[in-house]
């Protein structure tokens, strides 16, 4: 029996309402990491596929707006996609605030909260 090649399909769709619709098909290889339509591009993570028929084509969707698709509730990351993200400067960016000193000063809450108690207590007493 003769083994036939996989075929790799990227299938990119447009959100009409609540269904989708197919704007265009492209295959590409599987050792591309990811993928380009219209300027945009997209990362293929191929541990998350649509589905595959039996004449050996591998379906992966992509919402043209959102990017890849998954149709699993749980799924595991890639390594490739994972060092991709953190070499971009993407959790850097992110996480360079959480290092600076707060600028508010909370020796100003001290005399705020005893104002805030003695205007309960005299409120209560007349």
């Amino acid at each position: 029996m003769i083994q036939k090649k996989v075929k790799y399909i990227a299938l990119f769709l447009d959100k009409v309402q609540t269904t989708y619709r197919i704007v265009k098909k492209k295959r590409f290889y599987p050792s591309n990491e990811n993928i380009s339509y219209r300027n945009n591009t997209y990362l293929i993570d191929k541990t998350v596929s649509g589905y595959s028929k039996k004449n050996n084509k591998i379906f992966f969707f992509f919402d043209i707006i959102t990017g890849q698709l998954s149709f699993h509730k749980v799924k595991s990351i890639d390594p490739k996609l994972a060092q991709l993200v953190l070499t971009s400067g993407i959790i850097s960016n992110i996480t360079s605030g959480l290092t600076k000193k707060s600028s508010f000063n909370f020796t100003l809450l001290i005399p705020f909260i005893i104002g805030v108690a003695l205007g309960f207590f005299i409120g209560f007493t007349f």
